[in-house]
């Protein structure tokens, strides 16, 4: 009998914040990983808190929407906050937009700072959004969360943003930075975008194809995000990406396949670079090539791993 009872804690204690319905506030909720993650909480019956100045599309939804972080109350109790905000990146690089991508993320994540400052409550974790451009250029060298970054732009904007969100670390909360990949979904992100080109077969790889490609379905990144929320992890750094990254022609090859049109029509790196410049030759001409060692030892399963499954599930 005391076997049993042993049992069934044990069973509480893993389960312990399951079934609890939990006060969120999320930043950044309006974008595509945003969105998918309102509709999962949704399901879940979480109470959900938002930080947009685009009420008029959250108008159908049941959340608590604010403006700014300043009029959230001192009293407010969030269970975790989850930052996802920060201006596009796929956008040619002036040095004036360099800067509102960096401040655009440090200006957010500091105003959570300030925040959990002054709750009366602190959240018990907070999940940050990166990106794999931490690691910069890094060839076909594979990469996880302990590898040396390349020092380039995509490094220092990713490096201050963590920075930036690790210092309510001082103040008690376990704070997880997910270092994302390029995330793919028919409602958003890059197949948005490349969809319609291999459809009129006008796609093709981009440069020498030879540039690795760390991506991830987005479900994975939800069922992830629920996962370091749930089974009471250590906070720091975890790659969000599959665990088989690709390269840029394997890429290309299997989206062919999976919309069965050729894809004859090569971009030139010389062309990426003259209608893009940096951002395209950092984003689309480089890569790297991330595994998520950490998710995989924390026993995370990847429903999509390869990206055969990704595209015969999205396709």
């Amino acid at each position: 009998m005391a076997d049993v009872l042993l049992g069934m804690v044990r069973k509480l204690n893993r389960d312990e914040t399951r079934g609890i319905i939990m006060n969120i506030l999320i930043t950044g909720a309006t974008g595509f990983i945003g969105s998918a993650l309102i509709e999962e909480f949704n399901k879940k019956n979480h109470k959900i808190t938002i930080l947009t100045r685009n009420k008029k599309y959250l108008a159908k939804k049941k959340l608590a929407v604010f403006e700014s972080l300043d009029d959230v109350s001192d009293d407010s109790i969030f269970h975790t906050i989850i930052n996802l905000a920060g201006a596009p990146i796929s956008k040619r690089w002036s040095t004036s937009y360099k800067n509102e991508l960096i401040e655009s993320r440090i200006k957010i994540t500091g105003s959570i700072n300030a925040l959990v400052k002054r709750l009366h409550k602190k959240p018990k974790t907070i999940i940050s959004a990166s990106a794999v451009g931490y690691y910069g250029h890094q060839g076909s060298v594979i990469i996880n969360e302990e590898s040396n970054p390349h020092d380039e732009f995509t490094h220092k904007l990713c490096r201050m943003w963590e920075e930036e969100a690790l210092r309510s670390k001082k103040l008690g909360v376990n704070v997880t930075i997910i270092r994302l990949g390029v995330v793919l979904g028919i409602d958003g992100g890059i197949l948005k975008e490349t969809v319609p080109i291999f459809k009129m077969g006008l796609g093709g790889k981009i440069g020498s194809g030879k540039q690795y490609i760390s991506w991830v379905h987005i479900d994975d990144v939800i069922a992830a995000i629920n996962f370091l929320l749930q089974s009471n992890t250590e906070g720091g750094v975890y790659n969000l990406t599959a665990p088989f990254p690709v390269t840029n022609a394997q890429w290309t090859q299997l989206l062919s396949r999976a919309l069965a049109r050729p894809a004859l029509l090569p971009l030139p790196g010389i062309l990426v670079k003259l209608l893009f410049g940096e951002m395209g030759e950092a984003l689309l001409l480089r890569g790297q090539k991330v595994v998520p060692k950490r998710l995989e030892k924390a026993e995370f399963k990847f429903q999509y791993p390869t990206l055969e499954d990704a595209f015969s599930h999205i396709f």
